[in-house]
């Protein structure tokens, strides 16, 4: 933010922490639909990873799995494009839905809403 870009070293903020609420299904069978936006995509990304050892290196059955990544700009925000295409193309990822709401031809931006 412009807020921290602005801090000197040393300079004192208030700030708290809170322990990740994200847990693992104990059925890698079960179905998973995540959403990330933009840098918070990583957590899910996590998720992604774990079902891609268990399927390729301990040789499990996993369930199918659906991302919604939604960012500004896919040339500028869209991480790890290559990645989410290996999970695609090994059948970890089912499907990868991507919302870039600043790039045209949709701007202004078409929602997609996730309830």
């Amino acid at each position: 933010t412009k807020y921290i870009q602005k801090l000197k070293v040393g300079d004192r903020i208030a700030a708290t922490m809170t322990n990740g609420t994200f847990t693992f299904p104990k059925d890698d069978r079960t179905p998973m639909v995540m959403t990330g936006l933009g840098t918070g995509i990583a957590p899910i990304r996590s998720f992604v990873q774990d079902r891609m050892y268990k399927k390729t290196v301990l040789k499990k059955e996993v369930g199918p799995m659906v991302v919604f990544y939604g960012c500004r700009h896919e040339r500028e925000e869209f991480f790890y494009k290559e990645e989410w295409e290996l999970y695609k193309k090994e059948g970890v990822l089912t499907t990868l839905v991507n919302a870039f709401s600043h790039d045209k031809p949709h701007y202004p931006p078409k929602m997609i809403f996730v309830n």
